[in-house]
């Protein structure tokens, strides 16, 4: 080692100097330069949250008074990162985060939260301090708790909801789509399928629940009561589902594996719920049958959502209803019997197809809606064939085709990057429509085979994600063919083909069916991009044969062989199950409607609907339809009297007052003696198909067909039930209030109005407010939507005023209301209920305004451009349906 030299002091007083003078020939000694401030951290602002971190299992405990508008969250996630990560992003909306802690092995360390206005739905960890230095979390495993605050108040839609009912508060949640972020911090996106173990802390005499099994469960100190519950299996955060309340539970029995099943109903509520109680087990016994697989879960719960409208949500082990699902009194028709046990069976479907198995992500919603739409009529008819379920099949087909009119319809598995391609994907297109294709399909493939690739698809990914190349893929090997090519041609493009038929029999040679496939649209449609040919499966019945004779229309043209003799018909859509419209050849439809009698009514409910749908595309004249309507109103199907009512219901504003009498001559013609034999009230033991047809049938003729009796009769109840909700069924509370104010609101309007601010029923406040939309006179009306600016906000039962005057005459004052006051209603609504705001007039002379409002609607998150140009594109079709068919039907009616 070279020793040191010595330094005197003279010489270290001269290099001092020089260090500090900066003598001649020396240059300063420079200091290092600041170390750069660290890069900012900023949000992942798609809708999918990066891939480098992901829940293993989550612990979470609520603290949860109804009375209170808000509650106490603790959530412990214990998470897997990938690689180090300066912050985990999680989604978190309306949440007051009060501390978070990183747990790793036996360190917790606190975590700073950020906060990025660029991402308002998440929040960020770090263990970074705000001024440096970068510090990542490190990759493995390790525990993310979070203290927090959240809301629970009436107005909203999702997150834990407060609802009223009888005096009593409530807390359900709804955490689809992107809800369970309102509830607590975590990885909202259906991908991320983990148990769930929550707790529940209640004020006491409350019931509590949750998807789980109670494990344990005790009272506290300060008087409240505490409940823990067995982990779930895997769930996605959306199937999070938690309920306190003065709640009643009514035993409904077990499944066959032992699962206990329960009706939990709001208090005093129990006797209403004795017949859904008696059902619920032979629904889930079909499924189990169907799919092979037992019920998946430890308990049964279905649960009454008080005040809600409408729907229903499949939460693993507590399915949510609306309160007119479950509460059945004895008084009730068989058509509200049926109503429930078809939303029953489409909730418990989805306990295999949505909650054993879930889609990857929302572009595949369709597996989750479109499998319990179509499972929905087959389970209806296993347990209540004498209920036509089967009839849902076809209605489901008119209801996807009416929506697919459009030349901006989306497909049934669109891309989902925003919030408003999100809130699109819950629509026709979604449920009606992929049910019908999985029924052409189902159809073509047989029914035996079809079933084995459903059984193979839900036994491989039991307690996973899954993809439609997942399920395809299933099926084609059940049928050892190729199905993903013909199904992806209806899957991932839009609109619906129409396939034009005409029926040749040359002598001597053998009769061909001669097909040739186009898109069907509505006239008025916006342009429609190109798009290659459908595979479609058409399947057609001839004279004298039972079976169907199917083929695949794989390209614009083909043909389809039926043998050496000519037959008398074919029925061009078999069973009423093919997603297609047919027209058919002047012979064709001749012939067809000269067998009438030998079709099923599936099949004669799809040639109607197929009539209406070409007179709507400018292929047939309306005179078509109209000349079909007797046939239909005849009818003893349930569903063709409805199309008839309903077909007269939207030409009633198109009358000229000149041509009214001969149009209520025609409706008394189609509809009037069978409806007043059905009358407003239900008779003992009557058929379904009598209780189904009074709610469509007598409304129109008491109208549209201006019977005094009828009309008279509805005023009358209405006024019974201003007195007494009794007078009248539930089920037929909006039916009858709408056809009094629309038929004598000199009767009842003031009376309704006046009695909608002290009901205490919020079903009953829905019906008043849904019918005092249906007044046609406009200072009524007026008087009707002023309803919306009503105190501080705009409860969501309000909108139902919306819905009532959605009628082509109602449509220009609407509108008008609405443009006037979008900021302040956009303003007062909750952020999910904005939809209400995209509303069009159907007059060419307000079309420019209409635009010019639309155009700023594009911004609002849950619209969006396509929301807007598909509004624009109604409105057009509105227009154009109107300046056709009005002379046509003037000319019509004075024939």
């Amino acid at each position: 080692m070279r020793p040191r030299p010595l330094v005197t002091a003279g010489v270290l007083a001269a290099a001092t100097v020089l260090v500090i003078t900066g003598a001649a020939g020396c240059r300063r000694k420079a200091s290092p330069p600041p170390a750069p401030a660290p890069a900012p951290i900023v949000a992942p602002t798609a809708m999918q949250l990066p891939d480098d971190a992901a829940p293993v299992r989550y612990l979470a405990r609520f603290e949860v008074d109804p009375a209170a508008e808000t509650f106490h969250g603790h959530v412990e996630i214990t998470v897997t990162l990938a690689r180090p990560l300066r912050a985990l992003w999680l989604d978190a909306k309306d949440l007051t985060i009060h501390a978070a802690t990183w747990r790793s092995g036996a360190a917790d360390r606190p975590l700073r939260v950020l906060d990025d206005p660029a991402a308002p739905d998440r929040r960020g960890f770090t263990l970074e301090p705000a001024d440096g230095p970068v510090t990542a979390l490190p990759a493995g495993e390790a525990t993310l708790v979070i203290d927090y605050d959240g809301r629970q108040t009436a107005e909203q839609s999702y997150g834990l909801r407060r609802k009223e009912d009888r005096g009593d508060w409530y807390i359900v949640t709804q955490h689809e789509a992107t809800g369970a972020r309102r509830a607590a911090p975590c990885f909202d996106e259906p991908r991320f399928k983990v148990p769930w173990q929550v707790e529940l802390t209640v004020p006491a005499g409350m019931m509590a629940l949750s998807n789980a099994p109670v494990d344990a469960e005790d009272d506290l100190p300060d008087g409240r009561h505490h409940v823990r519950f067995a982990a779930t299996p895997p769930i996605p955060s959306y199937l999070l589902a938690l309920a306190v309340g003065p709640f009643d539970a009514v035993d409904a029995g077990a499944t066959r594996g032992g699962a206990p099943m329960r009706i939990i109903v709001p208090r005093g509520r129990g006797d209403d719920a004795r017949y859904v109680a008696g059902e619920v087990g032979k629904l889930v016994a079909a499924l189990e049958d169907y799919t092979g697989i037992p019920y998946p879960y430890a308990k049964l719960d279905s649960i009454v959502v008080p005040g809600a409208p409408r729907g229903a949500m499949e939460n693993p082990g507590l399915i949510t209803y609306a309160p007119r699902l479950l509460l059945i009194p004895d008084d009730e028709s068989d058509a509200t019997r049926r109503t429930s046990i078809e939303v029953m069976a489409h909730e418990l479907a989805h306990q295999w197809f949505g909650d054993l198995v879930t889609m990857r992500w929302w572009d595949d919603i369709w597996l989750n809606e479109a499998f319990a739409s179509w499972a929905e009529p087959w389970v209806v008819d296993q347990v209540h064939p004498e209920l036509a379920g089967g009839m849902t099949t076809v209605d489901d087909r008119r209801v996807a085709l009416d929506a697919d009119g459009l030349a901006t319809a989306r497909t049934i598995r669109q891309p989902v990057d925003d919030e408003a391609a999100l809130g699109k994907a819950f629509d026709r297109i979604t449920y009606q429509k992929g049910a019908t294709v999985i029924r052409m399909f189902e159809q073509w493939l047989g029914a035996d085979v079809f079933r084995r690739g459903v059984q193979r698809y839900l036994t491989a990914f039991a307690w996973k994600n899954a993809t439609a190349a997942d399920f395809l893929a299933a099926i084609g090997d059940a049928a050892d063919r190729d199905v993903a090519t013909p199904f992806s041609t209806f899957l991932d493009a839009s609109g619906a083909p129409l396939v034009e038929l005409e029926l040749s029999c040359p002598a001597g040679k053998p009769a061909v069916l001669a097909m040739h496939q186009r898109r069907w649209l509505r006239s008025g449609h916006a342009e429609a991009p190109p798009r290659a040919a459908w595979q479609t499966p058409v399947c057609v019945r001839v004279a004298d044969e039972t079976e169907a004779r199917c083929t695949l229309l794989t390209g614009a043209t083909g043909e389809l062989p039926l043998g050496d003799a000519c037959p008398a018909w074919v029925v061009p859509n078999a069973g009423g199950r093919g997603y297609y419209r047919a027209s058919l050849s002047a012979p064709l439809r001749a012939g067809l409607l000269a067998a009438w009698d030998a079709l099923t009514a599936e099949e004669r409910h799809a040639f109607a609907v197929d009539v209406g749908g070409l007179v709507a595309s400018g292929d047939l004249e309306l005179t078509a339809l109209l000349d079909l309507l007797p046939r239909l109103g005849a009818s003893v199907d349930p569903m063709l009297p409805e199309l008839a009512a309903t077909t007269l219901a939207g030409l009633d504003a198109l009358v000229d007052d000149a041509d009214r009498a001969a149009f209520t001559r025609l409706v008394d013609r189609v509809l009037g003696g069978r409806a007043r034999r059905l009358g407003w009230t239900a008779r003992a033991h009557e058929p379904f198909a009598d209780a189904d047809a009074r709610e469509s049938l007598v409304p129109v003729v008491a109208t549209a067909g201006g019977d005094a009796a009828l009309a008279d009769g509805a005023v009358a109840l209405t006024r019974a039930w201003l007195a007494d909700h009794a007078a009248i069924p539930r089920s037929l509370w909006s039916t009858v209030l709408d056809a009094a104010v629309e038929a004598r609101p000199d009767d009842v309007f003031d009376a309704l109005l006046a009695a909608l601010p002290g009901d205490p029923d919020v079903a009953a406040r829905r019906a008043i407010v849904g019918a005092l939309g249906h007044v046609r006179d406009h200072d009524r009306l007026g008087r009707a939507l002023a309803l919306l600016l009503d105190g501080d906000t705009t409860p969501t039962e309000r909108l139902g005023v919306l819905g009532g005057a959605a009628g082509v005459d109602r449509r220009g004052d609407v509108f008008d209301f609405v443009r006037a006051h979008a900021a302040e209603l956009q303003a007062r609504l909750d952020p999910d209920a904005v939809g209400a705001l995209v509303v069009t007039p159907c007059d060419p002379a307000r079309r420019a305004d209409a635009v010019a409002y639309l155009d700023g609607l594009a911004a609002v998150p849950r619209i969006g451009k396509l929301g807007v140009r598909q509004a624009t594109e109604q409105m057009d079709q509105c227009i154009a349906a109107i300046a056709a068919r009005g002379p046509a039907l003037t000319a019509y009616l004075r024939r």
